[in-house]
């Protein structure tokens, strides 16, 4: 079976601050279409349950697997969103932290997961006007 692009991993950092703002803004749609993508070949029959859980392995490991694709062959989409969601918000508290320290990471992400861009703007708008 060919790899499916759907499950291309989320970068581990957003390279740069113009990136990190242009990534965080079209992050969840990215999300959302990978989901889709996933979610589409699975109904239509193109990939099985075995071949989610094993792409998730691959790239998450098998606890991660487990959580979206069951013994019995049934497949969470909600929890594959939840997954890429945290491997996101991961990867920007990380690159948030690396840029402007973790006071920062912590006034910018919520407890939710959602970032507060207009923070994030002004981070960058300050940081920028600094450069």
């Amino acid at each position: 079976m060919e790899p499916i692009n759907g499950f291309a991993a989320i970068p581990k950092h957003f390279k740069g601050p113009a990136n990190l703002l242009r990534n965080v803004l079209n992050s969840q749609q990215r999300i959302e279409s990978r989901v889709n993508f996933v979610q589409r070949a699975f109904e239509q029959g193109r990939v099985d349950a075995e071949d989610i859980a094993r792409h998730l392995t691959d790239q998450f490991g098998e606890e991660a697997a487990r959580r979206v694709v069951d013994g019995e062959g049934r497949v969470d989409f909600t929890a594959f969103r939840d997954l890429l969601e945290a491997r996101r918000n991961d990867a920007l508290t990380e690159a948030i932290e690396e840029r402007f320290g973790e006071d920062a990471a912590e006034r910018l992400i919520r407890d939710d997961g959602t970032v507060d861009l207009d923070g994030l703007r002004d981070l960058f708008r300050d940081a920028f006007s600094r450069e």
